[in-house]
């Protein structure tokens, strides 16, 4: 029996499920979607106004950030689709997601450093998500606008 719960444990912590303050909501999505979570994220600046429309995809890969909080503990979030991105929004080629208790941070300019994109919000049960997009780099930051992501399954290609 305790061969039994050391196994279970090395598997949960090989697969990540037993790390320290993982979302309860990301690891049930991680499961549901092996393949990646597929989010539809609308990003609204202060007036209502759209400024993106993003389809991403947040893995299970390892990724890394320069920025403090999510450091190399992060996951990668590939952009399947980019619509009307505004210049007030910056991207790179991928992102990087934290999963903290009910909170997501996803830096949306990758690996690159000294200029972000922040998603910064709280992740519900169903997978949808809520909160706040800015901008920090080496002169301060500034608020950009909010977001809005829901579950979006993709179709099988």
């Amino acid at each position: 029996m305790k061969s039994m719960a050391t196994s279970t444990l090395l598997l949960a912590l090989m697969t990540g499920h037993a790390s320290g303050g993982e979302s309860t909501a990301f690891a049930a999505l991680r499961a549901k979607f092996p393949k990646g979570i597929p989010w539809k994220v609308e990003v609204l600046d202060p007036a209502g106004h759209r400024l993106a429309s993003l389809q991403m995809r947040i893995t299970s890969k390892l990724a890394g950030s320069c920025l403090g909080d999510i450091g190399a503990d992060g996951v990668r979030v590939e952009f399947l689709r980019k619509d009307d991105v505004s210049p007030n929004l910056s991207l790179a080629s991928y992102g990087v997601a934290k999963f903290t208790d009910d909170k997501v941070k996803i830096d949306l300019t990758g690996g690159i450093c000294d200029a972000y994109s922040i998603m910064d919000g709280k992740i519900e049960l169903d997978g949808s998500s809520t909160g706040t997009v800015f901008r920090l780099g080496m002169r301060g930051g500034d608020d950009i606008g909010t977001y809005r992501a829901t579950i979006e399954p993709t179709p099988h290609r």
